[in-house]
């Protein structure tokens, strides 16, 4: 009897088998191949390639960033149509790793002791956050990925006989799959509340990897500690894998030459153009704010200690600040009445659209009187300047043999009376014109208001008081040309406070009013210089003139503390700075970086910027680069 039962229960089994193959059939991945090679392109901007792998225990996917793996055949779902749309969601979410900056992470596996746990945390909170940002950016999307989810929760295995740690790692599997954790053992219950909260974190589809990052490093750290061993938990078939070795090996084998595009600025903003430029990346670095350095005001015996001659150095004070990230979202309130300019994330080669929410906001007035009070101090210098600009002026010129002019031209005439004795036929151009050649200039000069210029002088002086008496100078010599200026400045405090602020426009007059926002220029947060550079190259853009240049002053690096620091920040001003080149608009750097040299060259390019090396030289440097700059 019982050997007959055994055998009902094969026979059932085969039933059942077969049952299972007719209701899923098999979809094979080289029937669907091209296709989503097409797709791969379309949606990522790279050119992927797709190839089968094998995975265990069950379907999967991941990438190496030059090639999408995927399993060589799909059965599960009875419907063909629902399998493919698997097939498309793997391959989406390997494109979407690469857009969304989830394989950028250099070395930072490295730091745990298990490796293996920190690379399951990273990937269930990363793919957490790149299905938020699908699902807001792709609506379209949602359908498939509720039925992959719901069919992929059925399918989990069972709490039983996992580990404290295994536990709370598949718990966070089901949670981000909409379903309900389970019975946890006693020991993991603590560590598995917070491991919830991380996971609610990591849904903001406005967070960065490196947000995920560090919540991957406080979620470790509480597993970690749990007792027993750990293996590695089934990954979730739509979302698949995360393979650092596979990664890492890709980048040590390649050079890596991409085309990223450009993004021109229309002047009105109403119209966008994509073009693309190669060149060659940079090395990677990690997104970690740096807070900017802090200054100090030394007392006076600090500044009598000192050189006659040392006033070009800064005092700095020496503080030591826990390095920080803090991802911002941009909310409708701080998008209301803003203009928004995107931003260059160079890890992904693209632009984040609509990125930057920035401000043309007043200026406090200055003392009416502080302009005077500098022309008073720079009085000789004042003068000379004011010549040397007015030889750049250009005399009108004399254009003799004219067929109609202001004057006769005597020379003409007599040649005409000769010919006339000859028997010859004069000509008719026996007058003279005088003609003005126009320097046709609009130079937008763009200060750096950060808090960093706040910084003393030994002479008592802060660096944005010598700033403001170089803009002084120069306004007053400006006034013998008819060269069109603007004056702006610009500041930050992270992406959702851009400030502009327009010191003398360029239909503006150099009058009181100009004078006064001169005399209230002062320092402010943080050197967000994308936004900014945008915004004065939209300006430049849409006026008409021969030459357009647009003048940056700063004392340092782009930074910001949301995450705009390091590559990162530079990639996004180079950028910035080729947008600009595109719209025939020149720019030029002056800054008073003792380290400039090791990033101006990439950022403006060899022979467009210039370092000060001495602060309390500017009020003659500025006025002198700005004559060489713009002579015609």
């Amino acid at each position: 009897m019982g050997l007959w039962r055994r055998l009902a229960g094969r026979v059932g089994l085969a039933i059942g088998s077969a049952a299972r193959q007719i209701r899923h059939p098999t979809l094979p991945l080289r029937q669907v191949e091209k296709v989503l090679t097409l797709f791969a392109a379309g949606f990522s901007g790279l050119d992927l390639a797709i190839k089968p792998f094998r995975p265990k225990p069950g379907p999967s996917a991941y990438t190496d960033t030059a090639t999408i793996y995927l399993p060589e055949t799909v059965a599960e779902f009875p419907d063909q149509g629902l399998n493919f749309g698997l097939y498309k969601l793997m391959v989406t979410y390997q494109c979407a790793q690469l857009r969304y900056g989830t394989l950028e992470f250099d070395g930072f596996f490295d730091e745990f002791d298990e490796p293996e746990l920190a690379v399951d945390l990273y990937t269930i909170l990363e793919h957490q956050r790149v299905e938020a940002r699908l699902l807001r950016d792709y609506r379209g999307l949602r359908p498939l990925i509720q039925a992959c989810r719901a069919d992929a929760a059925r399918k989990r295995p069972s709490l039983n006989n996992l580990s404290p740690k295994q536990q709370v790692v598949e718990a966070l599997v089901r949670s981000a799959l909409g379903t309900d954790a389970g019975n946890l053992n006693r020991a993991a219950v603590a560590a598995w509340e917070r491991a919830r909260r991380a996971l609610a974190q990591a849904s903001d589809p406005e967070a960065l990897a490196v947000h995920t990052q560090g919540l991957t490093r406080f979620l470790y750290g509480e597993v970690a500690t749990l007792p027993g061993r750990y293996e590695r938990v089934r990954p979730v078939h739509y979302r698949g894998e995360i393979r650092p070795d596979r990664v890492a090996d890709m980048r040590r084998s390649r050079q890596q030459t991409v085309e990223p595009t450009i993004f021109h600025i229309a002047p009105d903003l109403a119209e966008f153009e994509v073009k693309t430029a190669a060149h060659r990346t940079r090395p990677v670095d990690h997104l970690v704010v740096r807070p900017e350095r802090v200054l100090v005001r030394p007392d006076r015996r600090e500044r009598g200690a000192l050189a006659p001659d040392a006033s070009e150095h800064v005092l700095i004070a020496d503080l030591s600040i826990p390095e920080q990230t803090s991802p911002v979202t941009l909310t409708e309130a701080d998008r209301q009445g803003a203009l928004l300019y995107p931003e260059w994330n160079y890890q992904l080669q693209t632009y984040l659209p609509e990125w930057c929410a920035l401000r043309d906001r007043p200026l406090p007035k200055g003392r009416p009187q502080y302009v005077d009070e500098v022309l008073a101090r720079y009085h000789g210098q004042a003068v000379t300047l004011r010549r040397q600009f007015e030889a750049l002026r250009q005399d009108p010129k004399k254009l003799r043999r004219q067929p109609e002019g202001e004057e006769v031209d005597v020379d003409a005439v007599v040649e005409a009376l000769a010919d006339l004795r000859a028997g010859l036929s004069p000509k008719e151009n026996w007058y003279a014109t005088k003609r003005t050649r126009r320097r046709d200039i609009a130079v937008a000069f763009l200060v750096d208001l950060s808090g960093s210029t706040g910084g003393w002088l030994p002479n008592g002086r802060r660096i944005i008081d010598v700033e403001k008496e170089a803009l002084i100078l120069l306004c007053e010599a400006l006034q013998v040309l008819d060269d069109r200026y603007a004056i702006f400045g610009f500041t930050s405090s992270t992406r959702r406070q851009c400030d502009f602020f327009t010191v003398k426009g360029f239909n503006e007059t150099y009058d009181e009013t100009v004078k006064a926002r001169l005399a209230g220029l002062d320092t402010f947060s943080y050197t967000r210089m994308g936004p900014a550079i945008r915004h004065a190259t939209r300006l430049l853009a849409g006026l008409d003139a021969k030459v357009r240049l647009l003048l940056l002053i700063t004392d340092g690096k782009p930074n910001d503390f949301d995450g705009y620091t390091g590559a990162y920040a530079v990639e996004d001003t180079r950028q910035a700075l080729l947008e600009a080149a595109q719209w025939q608009v020149r720019t030029f750097c002056l800054t008073i970086d003792s380290q400039a040299r090791q990033y101006m060259p990439w950022m403006f390019g060899e022979g467009n910027y210039t370092v000060v090396d001495n602060v309390a030289t500017l009020p003659v440097r500025l006025p002198n680069l700005y004559r060489t700059l713009t002579a015609t």
